[in-house]
């Protein structure tokens, strides 16, 4: 039980990760068109 949770930890921590890398990439992609406006 425990490693099942301990797997469950870490995909949800791979799933949070890449979410944040796609809202910072998003950031930096669209950051500069507003700065621009």
């Amino acid at each position: 039980h425990i490693e099942a949770k301990k797997a469950k930890d870490i995909a949800a921590g791979g799933v949070l990760l890449s979410a944040g890398f796609t809202v910072i990439i998003a950031i930096i992609i669209i950051l500069p068109k507003w700065i621009h406006f």
